[in-house]
């Protein structure tokens, strides 16, 4: 992927979501949290070459390349850093971002296929550090709910088939702990310390910090800070859970963080679980004794037909493997209109009234 998506009109929310993985990866140091925090968006398309360094630069800058490895897709970013931990223009940019889709937890069964779904990110990145600095340039992959809700040893396979990449592919820094799946408390905590310092919250008190709630694709995270006294009152965790309250010294100041995640109730994780709780229903998508049309979307065409006539049929929604009864598969139809194609997920969107 050689494009960027077209960011100059992101909210501040897309720009937080974009960058909340890089804070979430331990072994980089805390200060690098800083200058993460000051990227910001540009040209809409970015063109790789590798850098080289000039003789008096050689010993003066340092490059981090940090994988989100999400729920719903891949992303990687590429920093590079002065001795001071100032940010340092990559080609125009204060950084190198590529994403890709679909997530790792899509090859649950294939693991060699997850792996290989970075390269193409990876190779992207490598060629944006420096020759001379790649074999001390760090790499980590931190990935997130789409593989803590895998089942078995799936996400174990996975994370050890993209170590093998990294060991066999490419000549950046890794070991087997530059790989993990990070769990909700972290995902929250910084996620928290990332909103709150772009908000220049941090070093004040308690009270004078926000909280946040972190929308994901297969889980949700909640954090906010609370009194010492308080987190004396928090729950006792039993073997096996997070721990509720995480104690944090950020910029001089004590923070006692409250963070809760609540896997399976990501937007895409709660939408699946809507679907399934059809119970004999006619179709879970639409009150009962609803008569009108559905837009159907079919290379980028939209038709609208009768929605009682195929309230019965199935359809396959792609991203999640599985059938529900919510809007047909076109193959049923046979129409002209639609060509003998199966629908996916992007098909049952708007229901007009």
């Amino acid at each position: 992927m050689s494009k960027r998506n077209a960011l100059r009109h992101e909210n501040f929310s897309d720009k937080i979501q974009r960058y909340r993985s890089v804070l979430l990866v331990i072994s980089i140091p805390m200060l690098l949290i800083g200058f993460v925090l000051f990227v910001m968006p540009g040209r809409e398309e970015y063109e790789i070459t590798n850098r080289k360094l000039s003789p008096n630069l050689k010993d003066s800058r340092n490059y981090a390349v940090i994988f989100d490895a999400g729920s719903s897709g891949s992303r990687v970013h590429v920093f590079c850093f002065d001795p001071n931990m100032d940010l340092i223009p990559i080609g125009g940019e204060l950084e190198l971002f590529l994403q890709l889709k679909p997530g790792l937890s899509y090859y649950a069964k294939d693991p060699r296929a997850a792996a290989e779904s970075l390269t193409s990110l990876l190779d992207k990145a490598e060629a944006a550090v420096p020759r001379e600095l790649r074999s001390k340039t760090p790499v980590r992959v931190g990935a997130t709910a789409g593989l803590r809700a895998l089942e078995g040893d799936a996400s174990d396979r996975i994370l050890q088939a993209v170590r093998d990449l990294l060991k066999d592919r490419s000549t950046l820094k890794s070991d087997a702990n530059s790989v993990t799946v990070l769990d909700g408390s972290q995902e929250g905590s910084y996620q928290w310390v990332t909103i709150n310092y772009l908000a220049g919250k941090l070093g004040r008190s308690y009270a004078s910090t926000v909280g946040v709630v972190d929308l994901g694709g297969g889980s949700v995270q909640m954090a906010y800070a609370i009194s010492e006294a308080d987190a004396a009152k928090a729950p006792r965790v039993t073997d096996g859970e997070d721990t509720y309250v995480h104690k944090m010294l950020l910029k001089g100041t004590t923070y006692y963080l409250y963070v809760h995640s609540y896997l399976h109730y990501g937007l895409l994780a709660a939408r699946a679980e809507i679907l399934k709780v059809s119970d004999g229903s006619s179709n879970p998508c639409v009150l009962g004794g609803y008569d009108g049309t559905v837009n159907c979307f079919v290379i980028g065409k939209i038709h609208s037909l009768d929605f009682m006539s195929y309230q019965d049929t199935v359809i396959k929604i792609s991203f999640l493997n599985r059938k529900y009864l919510c809007l047909p598969m076109i193959s049923d139809w046979d129409d002209e209109r639609c060509g003998n194609q199966e629908f996916n997920s992007s098909c049952f969107s708007m229901i007009e009234t």
